[in-house]
């Protein structure tokens, strides 16, 4: 009972450091090297009442490390209460995501994952996030 609550509480703090610096520390084991300039940062967000075009920029290089390659983005979106995930194809730098409530707060992850093929599979490493907060227009 005592491990359950200690890892929820871990969860938590890990959720709110996300919250707040838009990345965290990353074990090596769990993640992909610091890549540098390879970081998917998202400059541009063109907002509407129901729909967010989030642009990022393209990482054109594999990691530093050789064996790995992009192999596509975790985008991941949240509100209150509302959230969504999805994967993105490695060729993307652009998304819309829709559907949105008109005058709410969100806050979207786009994080790059790594596999040594560059294509999809159950084993990848992460690379770092970069964090998008907006709010959605009037109706």
């Amino acid at each position: 009972m005592f491990c359950t609550s200690m890892m929820r509480v871990a969860c938590v703090v890990f959720l709110l450091l996300l919250d707040v610096n838009g990345s965290v520390y990353e074990e090596k084991d769990f993640s992909c090297p610091y890549l540098g300039d390879l970081e998917p940062g998202i400059p541009s967000t063109t907002v509407t009442s129901m729909s967010a075009q989030l642009t990022w920029s393209k990482i054109t290089r594999h990691s530093s490390d050789r064996k790995l390659k992009l192999a596509g983005y975790f985008l991941s979106g949240r509100s209150v209460p509302h959230s969504f995930q999805n994967n993105l194809s490695a060729r993307l730098n652009s998304y819309q995501v829709q559907w949105l409530k008109p005058w709410t707060n969100y806050s979207v992850i786009l994080r790059p994952f790594y596999t040594e093929s560059g294509k999809p599979e159950t084993a990848y490493k992460l690379g770092r996030a970069a964090l998008a907060v907006f709010r959605t227009i009037a109706s």
